[in-house]
């Protein structure tokens, strides 16, 4: 008897090889695959502007770094002796203005720069529901917890995200990249579990839609794994909203799997004992035999510097000296 249904994602189109350059925007699912890129060596950029849940904003905040047109000076704000700006995270604000100023030059100009180089581009949407500050008429990334009375709520439709996320795949500094978008398996219960699902189902169309149109677009079902694979409360935090460590893991092996080459695989086997050294917590590290485990470690790294020399472990040989 079968007691689980799995979720079987073919090779996609989209392809990480060794030397590619990754650019990752979106929801704090990005970030989870972020930080396991950069864990591995591979060269990425996460979230340069902070998570960005909605699909709108996040396009009008790629396009600022394709461009590199800085955030205008105008459109910052202060609240509760903070200075912030609408089109990022909260975790870009200061409460010195010009400091402020120069977070938000110095992203824009990262995401720039990555952006010249980059091969590969990965979206994450989290919600179509989005809000509108009512003065400036403006669809915010972050309402930075102002009061709720000075936005209008509204539900984005299918045809506004396709519309937007053309306008950039349609680039010719676009098409030489290849494109994965995926929907963040966190479910915005807070809107409502009706209003959520119809969120999801406009974000799963328009992807859909993109990838229908764009050859160089493809999708990742993260969404469709975590609820019809995983399916399971076990899987999700406390909060019972957000996957936890296991089911991050497993998305993570089916991403490897269907979304990168062979040679990548196989770095990943290569250095996953590095990763694992370098969880060890020596209570007495002057011993002579945690000395011969780093000396152990350092020949280890040296070896895989040698077989893969595209990969920079310059940190590793310092971790372990």
């Amino acid at each position: 008897m079968e007691w689980h249904t799995d979720c079987i994602v073919p090779k996609s189109r989209f392809q990480l090889q060794l030397n590619s350059q990754i650019l990752l925007l979106g929801s704090c699912f990005t970030e989870h695959i972020g930080k396991s890129l950069l864990a591995f060596r591979l060269p990425a950029l996460v979230n340069p502007t902070g998570i960005i849940f909605h699909p709108i904003p996040l396009s009008k905040t790629l396009v600022s770094g394709i461009h590199q047109t800085h955030l205008l000076k105008d459109d910052v704000f202060n609240h509760a002796g903070i200075w912030r700006h609408f089109d990022v995270h909260s975790s870009l604000s200061h409460p010195d203005k010009n400091e402020f100023l120069q977070q938000l030059e110095n992203a824009i100009s990262t995401m720039h720069a990555t952006w010249q180089k980059t091969t590969h581009v990965m979206i994450t949407f989290g919600t179509a529901w989005g809000y509108v500050h009512k003065q400036s008429g403006y669809l915010v990334a972050n309402n930075h917890k102002l009061p709720a009375s000075h936005f209008d709520k509204v539900l984005t439709t299918i045809p506004e995200v396709v519309n937007a996320w053309t306008k950039i795949l349609q680039l010719p500094e676009a098409q030489n990249k290849q494109w994965l978008f995926t929907v963040s398996p966190v479910r915005h219960l807070k809107d409502g579990f009706i209003e959520n699902a119809r969120s999801k189902a406009i974000l799963l169309e328009a992807i859909h839609q993109l990838e229908s149109i764009h050859q160089h677009v493809s999708y990742f079902p993260s969404y469709e794994i975590m609820l019809d694979d995983l399916r399971d409360y076990r899987f999700y935090e406390k909060d019972l909203v957000h996957p936890n460590a296991t089911a991050i893991e497993y998305i993570w092996e089916k991403f490897t799997s269907a979304c990168m080459q062979q040679d990548v695989i196989q770095w990943l086997d290569a250095y996953k004992p590095v990763l694992a050294a370098k969880q060890h917590k020596p209570f007495f590290p002057e011993t002579k035999e945690h000395q011969q485990f780093l000396q152990y470690q350092q020949a280890f790294v040296k070896r895989l510097q040698i077989e893969y020399p595209m990969m920079h472990l310059e940190d590793d040989l310092t971790f372990f000296a």
